[in-house]
């Protein structure tokens, strides 16, 4: 599969050129700098998912990957400090209202908890007011990214969600064939198509992330993608956008 090569490739630059490790900086630096090493994570789980055939799973992963980091560039990419702190509020606006309902609904259920409600709630009140923060579509769309929505993030919904289709095709084909459902099967060409989405998904990452983090490898990662046979398009829309 051409586009492992091309991801152990990436991969092996990132590991060969970490970026300084004395950070200092703002909110929307310290987002970028820490979604520098979650991003690399998630698509090291991806080409690992890919190279077994986990088609639907990579897929899963790589729409993971592209909120993560579409946020991520949404909060760092304005160079103005007042607009990066409102952006970086209103993301922490976000998760402090998206944790608060995950634990309400612990606690409502009587899973064990240790979590401070009064503190959080304490948090929230000092952003209220604050404008919400956009939709991952219209904040893919305010980046330039919506090429990425429509590849990986729509595409990504059905097995995500297990959309009823999936239920039924793999067993109407098997029916058809007059064969018995496999309990486990490789989904060689999705695991392709989802590698290759990760890659173009995490090389965009790397190029809006080298102002801030100055890793300085974006010319290679690039060299790579032009030499690589699974992207003979490339540089295409759907490569690097946000700027």
């Amino acid at each position: 599969m051409d586009e492992l090569a091309a991801a152990d490739a990436i991969i092996k630059l990132v590991r060969a050129n970490l970026p300084p490790g004395n950070f200092r900086g703002d909110t929307g630096e310290a987002v970028m700098y820490g979604t520098y090493t979650r991003a690399f994570r998630r698509f090291v789980r991806i080409r690992d998912l890919a190279q077994d055939g986990a088609g639907e799973e990579a897929l899963i992963l790589a729409r993971s990957l592209l909120s993560m980091v579409a946020r991520t560039i949404w909060v760092d990419l304005p160079s103005e400090k007042t607009e990066r702190l409102a952006r970086f509020n209103q993301w922490k606006k976000r998760e402090l209202e998206d944790e608060l309902k995950e634990m309400r609904g612990l606690e409502a259920v009587g899973a064990p908890i240790d979590f401070d409600f009064g503190d959080h709630e304490a948090q929230l009140l000092e952003l209220d007011g604050l404008a919400e923060m956009p939709n991952d579509f219209d904040l893919l769309r305010s980046l330039r990214l919506t090429p990425y929505y429509e590849r990986i993030y729509r595409p990504a919904s059905s097995h995500l969600h297990y959309g009823l289709h999936l239920a039924l095709d793999e067993l109407i084909a098997a029916a058809k064939a007059g064969e018995d459902l496999p309990l486990e099967q490789a989904s060689t060409d999705l695991a392709a198509e989802a590698l290759s989405v990760s890659i173009l998904t995490y090389a965009m990452f790397l190029d809006a992330a080298q102002g801030t983090v100055k890793h300085g490898i974006t010319p290679q990662v690039a060299k790579v993608l032009v030499e690589s046979p699974a992207f003979p398009d490339f540089p295409t829309p759907a490569s690097f956008g946000t700027t």
